[in-house]
């Protein structure tokens, strides 16, 4: 499974923040639900990335297998037909992630793939 969060800067209600969850299909990739979006909070400038989880059992093992942050191109509003005029903005951001998938936009990106003591180079796409 993954987990998208996407943060749309901006002032007031124009900010938002959504959170979706992917599971991998089999020859289709990673299907998207949005689980949660919170509009019209600021984040400040900066800030610091924690990971916590829990299942409620005794224990149970959970790892973070990539971490990757990128800024991606505002959507072209113009391109899309009336009926899509109503729809929210991260809405078509999704979408155009989606399309693209994880090929490189040409944007700086932070990875961070935590080591695990072996010399294996795992894919991505298995998390």
């Amino acid at each position: 499974r993954r987990v998208r969060i996407v943060y749309h800067g901006g002032r007031g209600a124009q900010s938002s923040l959504s959170i979706m969850q992917g599971n991998k299909q089999r020859g289709k990739g990673f299907q998207w639900h949005l689980c949660a979006t919170i509009r019209g909070h600021e984040l400040p400038p900066t800030g610091y990335f924690g990971f916590s989880s829990t299942t409620g059992d005794l224990h149970d093992q959970h790892e973070v297998l990539s971490f990757a942050l990128r800024p991606f191109a505002p959507v072209d509003t113009n391109s899309f037909g009336a009926e899509d005029k109503d729809r929210l903005p991260e809405d078509r951001n999704v979408e155009a992630m989606e399309e693209a998938g994880d090929r490189d936009t040409g944007a700086d990106t932070l990875h961070h793939h935590p080591s695990n003591g072996d010399d294996d180079d795992d894919d991505d796409d298995d998390d």
